[in-house]
């Protein structure tokens, strides 16, 4: 599966973020985000489908939610 993922600042947003996918039907999982993404140590992120990472990301805008940005990792 071709995944993509959705990076945010904290566990706590983390959460949030996966709370509102899964009230959309977006299947989602917290991941601690690889160290080839980030140079700044702890951060997190949503793993999503690539064909679904659009789609959860419009999500999250539209609900407010904060996230950084969308990784295609494939």
């Amino acid at each position: 599966m071709k995944r993509s993922l959705i990076t945010v600042a904290s566990m706590t947003y983390a959460i949030k973020a996966k709370r509102i996918l899964d009230n959309n039907m977006i299947p989602s999982n917290i991941v601690k985000l690889p160290q080839k993404y980030t140079d700044s140590g702890c951060t997190y992120a949503l793993e999503v489908s690539a064909y679904d990472a659009t789609r959860a990301a419009h999500t999250l805008d539209m609900s407010g939610a904060a996230y950084r940005k969308v990784i295609f990792d494939g």
